[in-house]
């Protein structure tokens, strides 16, 4: 896992020696802190967006009165060349773990390039070459940020019809539209569970129920997008080693990812369309990110829903697991070793026993095969009649050498059948 680099924000030549500018060491600028918007709006359609954030994937040493040194990948060596793209995965990786990092205002962009300088250094250790994090490299890392929102929702796009956004019947052009225009308000409504577009919804032979948070078209999304492509970051076994379950930054994003490819569908705003493509863009759906993420974080906390849900990621978690083992060509991987955590799984219920004391000792096949304890037993004689004996408890105990089990408070039964039966047994065992 990467971890950030320890300076002191009062010495700044030790960030003179890194190449950070001395007036970003400030311990405001904290590299992993992400900024939260002043207030929450609610849910508003993407279509109040038009933006790309081709703007936001510019750190703040990119703007006019900064010096502009140029630069191109074809001036760094491989070894090089790999560094940058791990740097690139582990920008990406932050984001997948801590939220949508945001790159608008002039604070978020000094505090980006922050993070990405730190990055850099942390490559250039790794990988034993020398990375000097100047304008170009920085921008070429931060951008790598959009890049990856671009191919989530793309992949989004082929899943979105399985909310049915199509009407079933074929209709004008105009009420085409309008079918998809209330279809997508009816799925976007949390008050409608059974519909809402990030709910599952299984089917059972008494019922069918919501599974919270569980839908096939979000989890196919964030399958093929973070175990099933190799610009994935859970391809370095660095960064795929620091999770041991779906983190929910992650599953977050590729829900967002899932609203944007909605409504992308839904405008005729995909990203093959002659149309404007729809951009995945800050202004609109890294709210909505937070919106969803707090409602994930709520259903954790309740006692109805957290136990189903933590198994939902770590059951996606290990689906995703097996897809991207088998792409990279490695063993599958291993199942984790289940560890009981509820009070149904560490306590089973015995049968209620009944009030005679004879069915709580064991059977008379586990005794005595022909006998049975405390009640009448067939005794079997070499003439055609069949007569019965009263066996004490003692006596079907001491046979079987459990003597010791005998109940003190209760007086010992004689034996009592035809003859003397005090000192021998009339059959054998």
């Amino acid at each position: 896992m990467f971890t950030p680099i320890e300076f002191d924000p009062d010495d700044h030549s030790s960030l003179r020696q890194r190449g950070i500018p001395a007036q970003l060491g400030s311990s405001r600028f904290n590299p992993y802190a992400r900024s939260t918007p002043s207030s929450r709006p609610s849910t508003s359609l993407a279509s109040a967006s038009v933006i790309d954030d081709a703007d936001s994937a510019r750190c703040i040493t990119d703007l006019p009165e900064a010096p502009q040194p140029k630069c191109s990948r074809k001036d760094y060596s491989k070894t090089q060349q790999r560094a940058i793209e791990w740097a690139k995965l582990r920008l990406v990786m932050d984001g997948a773990t801590t939220g949508w990092i945001r790159n608008s205002t002039r604070d978020e962009k000094a505090k980006m390039e922050v993070r990405v300088r730190e990055i850099i250094f942390h490559a250039s250790v790794k990988f034993g070459c020398e990375l000097i994090a100047n304008n170009y490299l920085i921008n070429t890392v931060v951008q790598a940020l959009t890049q990856d929102r671009r191919r989530l929702a793309k992949i989004g796009e082929e899943f979105a019809n399985l909310h049915k956004l199509e009407p079933p019947l074929k209709r004008s052009e105009e009420e085409h539209q309008i079918f998809m225009n209330n279809r997508r308000a009816v799925i976007y409504d949390a008050n409608q569970p059974f519909e809402y577009y990030l709910h599952g919804i299984e089917e059972t032979e008494t019922s069918t129920n919501v599974l919270v948070f569980s839908d096939q078209a979000v989890e196919n999304t964030h399958i093929r997008h973070w175990y099933q492509s190799k610009k994935s970051p859970l391809c370095d076994e660095e960064m795929r080693s620091s999770i041991d379950t779906t983190p929910l930054d992650m599953y977050v994003e590729s829900a967002a990812g899932m609203r944007c490819a909605i409504d992308r569908y839904v405008e005729d705003r995909l990203t093959e369309s002659i149309n404007d493509t729809l951009h995945f863009a800050t202004d609109v759906y890294a709210n909505e990110q937070q919106l969803i993420k707090d409602a994930m974080v709520f259903a954790l906390q309740q006692n109805i829903h957290r136990e189903s849900f933590q198994k939902r990621l770590l059951y996606l978690h290990h689906r995703g697991l097996q897809k991207l083992y088998e792409m990279l060509g490695l063993p599958a991987p291993q199942p984790p070793i289940h560890v009981p955590l509820t009070a149904q799984e560490l306590s089973k219920p015995h049968p209620v026993p009944s009030h005679n004391t004879a069915t709580a000792l064991p059977g008379p096949s586990a005794l005595l095969p022909f006998g049975q304890i405390g009640g009448q037993a067939p005794l079997m004689t070499s003439g055609p009649q069949t007569s019965f004996v009263q066996i004490s408890s003692d006596v079907g105990l001491n046979l079987w050498g459990f003597s010791d089990f005998r109940n003190s408070e209760q007086p010992r039964l004689e034996l009592e059948g035809s003859g003397s039966m005090s000192n021998e047994m009339p059959f054998n065992i």
